[in-house]
Order: structure tokens, then sequence, then C-alpha cells
């Protein structure tokens, strides 16, 4: 937290997107992630890391009480949310799906959308002839 209070959001926005995206990423695609972290309310940043960071709310132990298909898609390298967290949670609802995106890292919904949509139009149904490639 010290970190955060002591820098701006946009220098949050420019390290976090440093490592939450992978080498080959699009620079404008970058810059407009930045742009949006920067643009943000630095106390509801400082909060919702608070929270990320353990803020008493888990409920890793409730993902047993999840029966309806459910798919969790994951990204390989995900400096963000390490791939271990994703494979847990997949583990923890009975019948769930792990989809890995491989190489890539935590936007991968952004960054490579042609990899990560095909998973969720599957997910929900879509077929692929109608799923947008970037």
């Amino acid at each position: 937290m010290a970190y955060i209070k002591s820098h701006t959001l946009r220098e949050i926005g420019e390290e976090r997107i440093g490592k939450a995206f992978t080498e080959g990423a699009d620079q404008d695609v970058r810059a407009w992630m930045v742009d949006i972290i920067a643009g943000g309310v630095k106390e509801g940043y400082e909060s919702e890391a608070q929270t990320a960071m353990g803020g008493g709310y888990d409920v890793r132990s409730r993902l047993g009480e999840i029966h309806v298909p459910t798919w969790v898609i994951h990204s390989e390298k995900d400096a963000t949310v390490p791939l271990f967290a994703g494979e847990a949670i997949a583990k923890g609802i009975s019948g769930a799906t792990l989809h890995v995106i491989k190489g890539e890292g935590h936007f991968a919904n952004v960054q490579v959308p042609e990899k990560f949509n095909p998973f969720f139009a599957d997910a929900l149904g879509i077929p692929q002839d109608l799923v947008p490639k970037r």
C-alpha cells in the first residue's frame, strides 16, 4: 500500500501494465490501459488494492456451492493473478472447465481478443462464426 500511496495513478498504471501485458502487446493498447488507470480515482484504486491484497474477503471455501456449468479462463503468464489461482478456482468448482490462454498475461481479453473471444463465446454458446476476431 505504501507504493500506491506514494505514486500517481499514471505511475501505478505504467508499472502495472508493464507487468500485466506480455512483450508483444500493442503499444497503443498499453497506452490506452494506462490512461484508464490514470483517469481513475486514487481512493477507489487504494480500496480495490487493499481488498485484492487479502483485505479479509476470501470466498474460496464457498466454491463448492457453485452448481452451474463454469468455465475458468486464465492466462498462462498472468503476473497479477498467477495461473495457480485459476487452477484452484477450477478445482474448487465441481465440473468446472479450466481454459488456459498460452503465452499471455493478465489482460488477454484486451491484448489478444482473437485468443480470448473463442473461449468466452464457447462458454456462452455463441457460434464461432459470430465471434469477432479482434
